[in-house]
């Protein structure tokens, strides 16, 4: 589907709860919003590289130290045991996917009352035994490439004298992300993958270890800047929005 349907008229597909796109690319679908990148965008975005410059964007396996929601700690094990030649072995122990950095996929947290995308259910996955629908497995198989955008709301929010306050639940707003974009003349296309900075990595970073260790403690109490949760907000996210193409 190469033209998304406006916010304001989802569902596109009877019988979908309000304001979700589930459907819109299939009943059986399992990668969702990343069926927008098509070959040719694709193709686009490959054209602009200018330095072929490289950035990890990944963050250590074992952090946070010790790890939230009282998830286990990561382990990677060396073998060097054999004598002849040389040689290594390695393995994991207690990989938590949602920690570190991570890509959320589609079955980790769903609508409470309608389920997970596409309305998948719970009692649906229970009863089938099933471990492969919707997980991230379907999107490493298929790839994601395409064009990435970088909002800095963090230095956008310095630049303007009210820097993120990251020990708190500081909002992000719509207001803070047209800043970004537009102090970086960003014009927003269908497909893009958006990089939202807003420094709590860096700030976690600079933290003594009881202020690491009270954070993973009580994850009830703990409080962490984020996106205002409203549904402008999701008619924002879904829709191009300013500068940008609906096509």
């Amino acid at each position: 589907m190469d033209k998304l349907p406006r916010y304001r008229d989802l569902p596109a597909v009877a019988g979908q709860p309000a304001k979700t796109a589930w459907g819109l690319f299939g009943e059986r679908d399992n990668v969702g919003m990343f069926n927008l990148q098509t070959p040719e965008r694709i193709v686009r975005a490959a054209g602009l590289v200018k330095r072929g410059a490289m950035f990890a964007m990944n963050w250590e396996q074992d952090k946070p130290n010790p790890p939230l929601f009282r998830r286990g700690a990561f382990k990677h094990v060396v073998h060097r045991s054999i004598k002849v030649g040389h040689h290594s072995d390695d393995h994991y122990d207690n990989f938590y996917p949602q920690a570190s950095s991570q890509w959320d996929g589609l079955l980790h947290v769903g609508d409470y009352e309608h389920g997970f995308w596409g309305g998948v259910t719970v009692q649906e996955l229970r009863e089938h035994d099933d471990k492969r629908r919707l997980g991230v497995d379907h999107w490493a198989r298929r790839g994601i490439a395409g064009r990435a955008i970088m909002l800095d709301v963090a230095r956008e929010r310095a630049r303007q004298g009210r820097p993120i306050d990251c020990a708190n639940d500081d909002k992000v707003t719509i207001e803070d992300l047209e800043a970004a974009r537009t102090r970086a003349g960003i014009v927003f296309e269908p497909g893009d993958v958006w990089l939202i900075r807003i420094g709590w990595i860096g700030w976690y970073e600079a933290q003594a270890q009881p202020t690491r260790d009270a954070l993973a403690s009580d994850m009830l109490k703990t409080r962490m800047p984020g996106l205002t949760c409203s549904e402008a907000m999701a008619e924002y996210i879904f829709e191009p929005a300013p500068g940008g193409s609906r096509e």
